[in-house]
């Protein structure tokens, strides 16, 4: 994307739509790697999902009921339903039972306190936090100790930073990125999700980049870290190019 919206919640659209196994508890590529073949656009009146590059459907931004019982890693939540052709498309694909749910603008959750989380913080189906940032030069440095490189897109950010010396987003506390500030709110704790590869699916053998990371970026609640998490706290528009001011 060549520039976006930052919403309370995030970048606009990011993450508004879960896949969901039959007892409506969330799905991710850590169980069903191949759901990295899927891609998807967004256009006015809906999401556009392509398979392995081809245009499978279209789901419209129209809603149908709410489903008010989900589980999204351990938090009660809600959205609503897409449709039994959009399940049966996923369904297929994956070979299980599964319902594929928008969340809109209503039913976001809340950012946990230990996640940095104030009580008027919210996100969508991500895991944790609104947004995550990681910078090129952390990046490098990670390869340089690695056998096999990886790239950033076995880390999934919402934004890629340029300019600053390895890990030095792990020292900011503020930031403003063109006319929006964010807060730093703590390391982002890696899962075995940044060893399966984004083109292959295959999970590392060695376990890597984790195993690595353990070695010198070790995360305060344990594991390992490898960026960071923001939280919007004055929303606006962001473009490729906009100067990052570190204003803590």
């Amino acid at each position: 994307m060549q520039e976006c919206e930052v919403l309370h919640y995030g970048l606009q659209y990011d993450r508004n739509w879960a896949l969901f196994d039959k007892n409506l508890k969330v799905i991710t590529a850590r169980e069903f790697p191949e759901l990295l073949g899927i891609s998807t656009v967004i256009e006015d009146d809906g999401l556009i999902i392509f398979k392995d590059q081809k245009q499978a459907l279209k789901v419209p931004f129209d809603t149908g009921k709410k489903l008010p019982e989900l589980e999204v890693f351990g938090q009660n939540a809600s959205g609503y339903d897409t449709g039994e052709a959009v399940h049966r498309f996923f369904s297929k694909y994956l070979g299980v039972r599964c319902f594929f749910v928008y969340m809109g603008h209503d039913f976001a959750r809340k950012v946990l306190p230990k996640y940095g989380g104030k009580p008027d913080d919210v996100v969508t189906y991500a895991d944790e936090c609104p947004l995550l940032l990681i910078s090129n030069a952390s990046l490098q440095d990670l390869n340089q100790r690695l056998d096999q490189p990886v790239t950033m897109q076995h880390f999934r950010p919402n934004l890629t930073i340029e300019g600053c010396l390895a890990y030095e987003e792990d020292t900011w506390k503020e930031i403003r990125i063109g006319h929006c500030e964010f807060e730093v709110s703590q390391p982002c704790k890696r899962c075995v999700f940044s060893t399966i590869d984004p083109i292959t699916y295959k999970k590392s053998p060695h376990l890597e980049p984790l195993r690595t990371l353990a070695t010198y970026r070790k995360h305060p609640r344990g594991g390992v870290s490898f960026g960071v998490h923001l939280i919007p706290r004055k929303t606006g528009k962001i473009d490729i190019g906009d100067e990052i001011e570190v204003i803590v």
